[in-house]
């Protein structure tokens, strides 16, 4: 592993609401009721897995597991039916895979359980729901809810549960065993929830509805058709998917349509439940969202569906194309951007296979802490692997030494499910460590509660919303919003118990339901329930006008309280606070959308302070002039910046002086610049970079730095064994565009070999005559990742040129264009361009199983390659007659989807690519050095050495048909 301390963590985008809204995903670590969560959407919080995983253990019951695992921190939880009829609910410990307890039940139904913090839901027979406490090893009855007709599964949330049978919903309080509220109708099998609104499915006479209740009261807010059962017998509805742009009802039989028209399984309702927003989706089983659209079995193909209403679908998978994700279609499941269909991962975006499993299993694949769960052959099988790195940790409070205790008084704490715990919290170190985050531990400091290790804590806040404890990336913004909804909750718990003196039933009933859907459970909410249900009933003679009025200013300025978390956060941060865990803030408060203009103006004053003392004049006059155009985008990208120059230090030239013999390179060349691109161009110097930019995007600026010193480093660390030449240090030159617009016009107006077509494709262009690279940056995380590797390409090449130890720069003018063996120039680019980067914990892995080069000549047929005699041999003029326009489709075995469409240019880095990955890693790097002798022969233009018989004891055809055997074994073909 090459590891440089490297942290972008401020660059990474916030979380959306998405992620928070009630039921919309699984807390990280927790997978609680049939398809995950309340929306059922199959989308958990926790991180997928950064690598294939490993059988960790298998758990035989005596009996056949009915339905998916349902899954909190440690805890899994099997429904099992045993040969005598009876079932029972099985606790595995997902560490060990041992059973710590089991309760065995006379029931003729599935037990169906759904789970939340220490509290679990069973159906226990035909017409009742059981509610038990998990203690040491146990289950323990405390509630029952028993129904005249057969209810579907319960589903729990928080304090909530709601169960459904033939003639009504409700919503049942366990604590009390009181029935919140209960809605009368014909309903079928299990409900939904997510934000403030429960959905089930009614039936009246042959038709089938969507409803949509009010979470807190159970009034009816829409409803929608959604088809007739095809058949007599009752139509079963599998789930109700919600997926935030669309409300999906998966049905068991073929249903139909008004006009008599039998259509598929399953059916889109857009974003608002109406019957004239439905849409007929020839769906298999439920879909997991992906930015606006959703990933799903459509019909007899997996289908990536970017726009439903136009029914614009990009093919996945097919019984032609990857025939493997169509041996058992079941429901997929989302965890971060990766999704898991059955026994393989795939990235949502890129559309990269992350891992296969050889297993068959009957139910979807559930997510566990550092585990993915299957169910296969009756067994549960916990697969386990690696989650990516830790973030940073930055602890804002002397922390105690061992075997003592400090106490942190009234504070937040937000755990990584993003539950709040409120009060006095003792913090203790339980081990001697190095590392000052490991064998600390919190708990309570009067009560119950705890212990929580450190590392399992997203922040702690403070008085004065001060932080005392936290964890730099996008857990943090969610940990805040947690806070604020918290307080948000207790505040409107306070407010709706305040309205129960103006009387008016109406209002008190508004209050509560806002309280209830931001989660409070407090307990004098049932008996403000209890009281609005009275005041219906038999009205107040007379309401308090005044005191309404007096709840409305409240309830207003709670409206504006919660609308500036991130600002009110961001200015308590103590100065003494880690620069990355404040800027990051200040940053997150610039482009919240919520952020009030005020506390925006602030953070741009703080923003340029931040930049005062490491930058010269004319960079503050800079920042001046995008503080004038008001762009807070632009305030957080100087934000980015500072935090970049501090791990690498730039100077800096704003203008050129007049032509004189005392100029430096780096002012003659930005001299240049200006007269031939731009007159606004600065010259950004750092330790292995001389970039010209015009500045506009400073977050570009930072991601050059950053990320092309980090390739630096990686591959001085490649070169470091075999180096002798001590070279003085040339700086690598980068023309930095403004945008993607520049960037391809400056490629036209160039022509040459920078300004062939090639160039629309990529990035970024290294130009040998000019010796410079061009490169265009997003200034955003989004996209960055996608070209990632095409700047490491780049600069790969210009590195080789101009700092490489194994030749000096004077030994590599012996290299012409008609020197053989040009492979090796773009092979090797395209080596490093494959590494593994994980740009958060700045650590860059070489080996890579599943790297396109190996993959598509594993797979691309001896035709569609290169002859490797005319590859091996081929010169830079050669190369650039290879045309662009010969299209190869060549499937592959790691990209689902499409088969790539190979020409034979792209044909040439992909063989190039493959060979450089066997000479590195094959017979445990056995030919690593005669590849580096070889990049130095051909570079210093020596011939006889760049046969490969001479390189590397191989003719031609032996050597490639190596590598394609490697290739083939390496990705598992």
């Amino acid at each position: 592993m090459l590891e440089l301390a490297l942290s972008l963590a401020l660059l990474a985008a916030p979380q959306t609401s998405y992620d928070l809204e009630d039921g919309a995903a699984a807390p990280p670590d927790t997978w609680y009721t049939v398809g995950g969560n309340a929306a059922r959407n199959g989308r958990a919080l926790t991180a997928p897995l950064s690598g294939k995983p490993k059988q960790a253990w298998r758990y035989a019951p005596e009996g056949v597991i009915e339905s998916e695992p349902i899954v909190w921190k440690d805890a899994v939880f099997l429904s099992v039916l045993h040969e005598d009829g009876r079932r029972s609910i099985e606790w595995i410990d997902l560490e060990s895979g041992e059973r710590v307890a089991r309760k065995v039940f006379a029931s003729s139904v599935s037990l169906e359980p759904a789970v939340w913090e220490s509290t679990i839901a069973l159906r226990t027979s035909p017409m009742t729901i059981s509610f038990f406490r998990l203690g040491r090893g146990s289950f323990t009855r405390f509630a029952e809810y028993d129904s005249e007709f057969p209810v579907a599964s319960p589903l729990l949330f928080r304090s909530e549960s709601y169960i459904v049978d033939e003639r009504s919903i409700v919503r049942f309080d366990p604590a009390s065993q009181d029935v919140v509220w209960e809605k009368a109708g014909r309903f079928q099998d299990r409900a939904s929830l997510r934000g403030d609104s429960v959905f089930v499915v009614r039936r009246e006479g042959d038709v089938l509805h969507l409803c949509q209740l009010d979470r807190s009261s159970g009034k009816k807010r829409r409803e929608a058709f959604v088809g007739i059962p095809k058949t007599v017998e009752e139509n079963v509805v599998e789930e109700i998917q919600l997926l935030g742009n669309a409300t999906i009802v998966v049905h068991e039989n073929p249903i139909k349509a008004n006009d008599g028209t039998i259509f598929s399984s399953s059916i889109f309702i857009g974003p608002r439940v109406r019957t004239d927003e439905l849409r007929i989706i020839k769906m298999q089983v439920g879909a997991v969202r992906v930015g606006d659209g959703w990933i799903a079995y459509v019909g007899d193909s997996l289908d990536k569906v970017t726009d439903p209403n136009d029914e614009n679908y990009i093919l996945l998978a097919s019984d032609k194309a990857h025939r493997e994700f169509m041996e058992n279609v079941l429901p997929l499941t989302s965890v971060g951007d990766v999704i898991l269909a059955g026994p393989r991962a795939f990235r949502a975006d890129a559309l990269d296979i992350l891992w296969k499993l050889d297993a068959k299993p009957t139910f979807r694949a559930v997510p566990a802490r550092d585990a993915v769960l299957l169910v296969v052959d009756d067994c549960l099988v916990a697969f386990r692997g690696k989650q990516p790195s830790v973030p940073q940790l930055h602890m804002l409070f002397e922390p105690p030494t061992a075997d003592a205790e400090i106490v942190l008084e009234d504070v937040a704490v937000v755990l990584r499910d993003l539950a709040v715990v409120d009060g006095d919290i003792s913090v203790t170190r339980v081990a001697a460590a190095t590392d000052k985050a490991t064998g600390i531990e919190l708990r309570m400091a009067r009560g119950k509660g705890g212990p929580w290790p450190l590392e399992r804590v997203v922040t702690i806040v403070g008085d004065d919303d001060r932080l005392h404890y936290a964890v730099e990336g996008d857990g943090l913004d969610r940990a805040l919003r947690a806070v604020v909804k918290h307080r948000s909750a207790i505040a409107h718990a306070d407010l709706a118990h305040d309205s129960r003196l103006c009387r008016d039933p109406e209002v008190m009933r508004e209050l509560l339901s806002k309280a209830r859907a931001l989660g409070s459970d407090d307990e004098r909410l049932v008996k403000l329930e209890k009281k609005i249900t009275q005041l219906e009933l038999k009205p107040a003679s007379k309401v308090d006008e005044k005191k309404i009025a007096r709840l409305r200013e409240e309830e207003e300025a709670l409206v504006r309280l919660e609308a500036r978390p991130l600002w009110d956060f961001a200015r308590h941060v103590d100065e003494s606070a880690p620069d990355a865990l404040r800027l990051g803030l200040l940053r997150r408060a610039l482009v919240d959308p919520d952020t009030p203009p005020d506390a925006r103006e602030r953070a741009w004053n703080v923003a340029r302070e931040s930049l005062t003392a490491a930058d010269p004049e004319f960079l503050r006059k800079v920042f001046e002039r995008h503080e004038t155009e008001n762009d807070p985008i632009k305030a957080s990208q100087w934000l980015d910046y500072a935090a970049v120059i501090e791990r690498h230090p730039v100077a800096f030239i704003d203008s050129a002086p007049k032509e004189s013999a005392g100029m430096s390179p780096a002012e003659r060349e930005l001299g240049r610049a200006m007269s031939s691109w731009r007159s606004d161009l600065i010259c950004a110097t750092s330790e292995n970079l001389r970039i010209m930019t015009p500045l506009n995007e400073p977050g570009a600026l930072a991601r050059c730095i950053d990320v092309g010193e980090f390739v630096c480093s990686i591959l001085s660390d490649i070169f470091a064994s075999k180096g002798t030449n001590q070279r003085e240090k040339e700086p690598l030159l980068l023309n930095l565009y403004a945008d993607q617009e520049e960037y391809l016009k400056e490629a036209r107006e160039r022509g040459g070999a920078f300004g062939t077509t090639a160039a629309s494709f990529t990035a970024g262009y290294y130009s040998p005559e000019e010796n410079r690279q061009h490169i265009f940056l997003p200034s955003g995380e989004e996209g960055f990742d996608s070209i990632v590797g095409t700047y490491a390409h780049e600069l790969t090449h210009n590195w080789i040129r101009m700092q490489c130890p194994l030749f000096t720069l004077e030994e590599s003018e012996q290299r012409r264009v008609t020197t053989p063996g040009y492979w090796i120039v773009e092979g090797f680019a395209t080596f490093v361009d494959e590494f593994e980067f994980d740009l958060a914990t700045g650590t860059a892995e070489p080996w890579n199983a599943t790297a396109r080069s190996l993959d598509v000549l594993a797979n691309a047929a001896p035709t569609q390659r290169i002859p490797w005699a005319k590859f091996f041999g081929m010169t830079q003029v050669e190369f650039q007659t290879l045309t662009a326009d010969d299209v190869r489709a060549v499937p592959l075995t790691w990209k689902i989807g499409a088969r790539f469409q190979m020409s034979e240019a792209r044909m040439f880095y992909e063989q190039g690519g493959a060979v450089c990955r066997y000479l590195y890693f094959a017979d445990d790097g056995k030919h690593r050095d005669a590849l580096l002798d070889y990049i130095r022969a051909h570079y210093t233009g020596s011939a006889p050495e760049l046969s490969t018989r001479a390189a590397f004891g191989l003719d031609d055809d032996a050597l490639g048909a190596a590598v394609v055997e490697y290739a083939r074994a390496t990705i598992g073909r």
